[in-house]
């Protein structure tokens, strides 16, 4: 199906009560959300894991794009061009206050991880998803390959 078939979070640590609050406020918000757009599916919404965990089992011909305000302010848009296309898409979005450097280095231990800054100021995690989604779609999604309407 096209678009984001999954929706999987990952923490640090959380109370159950925490995660399952937020697994059922996901699951209402991505329905509300495909329901808005006109999609007619709903994205698989996957329980709140540890990232160590979701690194473990991460396909290794999937493309994580892996948004890290430390990393060097370079043009998104080149680097995701110059990407291979196949295997897929993840998106990984640092948590408040950052990786931690194990964190990072766990990250950037994938085979296939494109490491992007998101620019020079610090966004918030919602804000941060929005622009790198657009910036994927616009380079290795489905938008370049629509043609042109008169």
């Amino acid at each position: 199906s096209p678009g984001r078939s999954n929706w999987r979070s990952l923490g640090r640590k959380s109370p159950a009560a925490s995660r399952k609050r937020y697994a059922r406020r996901s699951r209402r918000g991505g329905g509300e959300a495909c329901e808005q757009c006109g999609v007619i599916w709903i994205p698989e919404i996957s329980p709140v894991e540890p990232l160590g965990d979701a690194l473990k089992r991460w396909p290794a011909d999937r493309l994580l794009v892996f948004c890290d305000e430390e990393a060097k302010p370079a043009n998104p848009l080149d680097a995701l061009s110059r990407t291979e296309r196949g295997g897929g898409v993840g998106l990984l979005i640092g948590p408040e206050g950052g990786f931690t450097d194990d964190e990072r280095a766990a990250i950037l231990s994938l085979p296939r991880v494109l490491r992007l800054s998101l620019g020079p100021r610090i966004l918030r995690a919602d804000t941060a998803a929005v622009a790198a989604l657009a910036l994927i779609q616009a380079t290795v999604g489905d938008w370049p390959k629509r043609r042109s309407r008169p």
